[in-house]
């Protein structure tokens, strides 16, 4: 895997955003990332290093480390949501809560199922939401509900 943090790759460009990670940290996630796409099998030390040119050992040592995820994956998800096209489809105004005010650009509807004893989420299932004129509801908010039966009706 080549160590260059050029632009082009959506986890690469996330990955130059985070300044707080060294170019080795970095390497590894990068890495991690493009080996968890490829490999069979439970994700162990052992089999991560038969589908890379990695050792165990040094997916051990990386492991130990902390990483936040979350910021990778919020950096990724903001650049590609922001850069789409003038002809992408589902593309309008949305409110934007980093922000504090409505946006040009995708939204994506995540359903969760929510844990309040440990603070946690499990997302279920995440689709871009489509507010098509001739779909619209007089019922506020009728798309999630929709995105609600599909996901149930999927599922049985």
């Amino acid at each position: 895997m080549s160590d260059d943090f050029s632009h082009g790759c959506p986890i690469k460009t996330a990955l130059n955003a985070m300044s707080t990670v060294k170019k080795l940290q970095k390497t590894f996630i990068a890495l991690l990332l493009s080996t968890l796409t490829v490999f069979q099998g439970k994700a162990t030390f052992r089999n991560l290093s038969r589908y890379s040119d990695t050792s165990e050992k040094r997916f051990s040592h990386w492991f130990r480390r902390s990483f936040d995820f979350v910021l990778l994956n919020w950096l990724m998800l903001s650049d590609s949501l922001s850069s789409s096209g003038n002809k992408t489809e589902g593309l309008g105004v949305f409110h934007n809560g980093c922000a504090g005010k409505a946006e040009r650009g995708l939204e994506i509807s995540l359903l969760s199922l929510i844990n309040l004893t440990p603070n946690t989420a499990y997302a279920l299932d995440a689709r871009q939401a489509i507010d098509e004129k001739s779909k619209k509801s007089e019922i506020p908010d009728r798309g999630y509900l929709v995105a609600m039966e599909l996901l149930l009706r999927e599922s049985v």
